[in-house]
């Protein structure tokens, strides 16, 4: 990262950092790990870097380069809440029926359904590139995430405001909408789902341990 004079002088400050220099890599690593830690690294990489350098195409540059060397692999939940839907057969009778791994079921829910308050942030659980964001048939808002060929991720029943767009790219914790009341639903909840192929997958298959 470099620094203008002024915010370097204050991040070395945040550092602790005697007669810092601005030109050594021993004094400008330490005082960027710490300013970006007081404006809210790492629980919220866009909000610190923002910080850093408030133009709209630098936190997303300074991501994607971290995916690429490292950072690709974050995996991290849509939104925390209660879930109170599991993925798999259920006796649920709005759930269509589905034939999965060698078995029928009369109702089959494909994903998790998770809730939460209206207007809770929603989130993208890895990096990857919007695929779809708008309103099914059935009224209900969705995005749809493609991580790599043929695998994506589904957050359904958002708000009509999202905050991303057909062919966005995202990383791992960027909030794509929240959560809403749009299709049909008993409840605010987040409907999320994973799919390779066409073919549901269990999400706790592939979520972190829940926080």
């Amino acid at each position: 990262m470099q620094f203008l004079p002024a915010t370097f002088a204050h991040a070395a400050k945040l550092a602790g950092l005697i007669k810092p220099d601005i030109c050594n890599p021993a004094d400008a690593i330490p005082a960027a790990a710490a300013y970006l830690v007081s404006n809210g690294a790492p629980g919220d990489w866009t909000r610190a870097l923002y910080r850093y350098d408030p133009a709209t195409w630098y936190p997303p540059l300074v991501m994607s380069w971290a995916q690429r060397y490292g950072d690709g692999a974050l995996v991290v939940w849509p939104l925390i809440g209660t879930i109170t839907q599991g993925f798999g057969p259920t006796t649920f009778t709005a759930e269509p029926p589905r034939c999965y791994e060698g078995h029928c079921y009369a109702h089959f829910h494909d994903g998790l359904d998770i809730a939460a308050p209206l207007g809770t942030p929603v989130r993208a659980i890895a990096a990857g590139r919007v695929v779809l964001a708008g309103r099914l048939s059935d009224g209900a808002v969705v995005v749809e995430i493609e991580h790599g060929p043929d695998v994506l991720s589904l957050y359904g029943h958002l708000q009509v405001t999202l905050a991303v767009h057909l062919g966005d790219s995202v990383v791992a914790g960027q909030v794509l909408g929240t959560v809403g009341l749009t299709g049909n639903t008993t409840g605010p909840h987040l409907h999320f789902a994973i799919y390779d192929a066409g073919v549901p997958i269990d999400p706790l298959l592939i979520l972190p341990v829940r926080p």
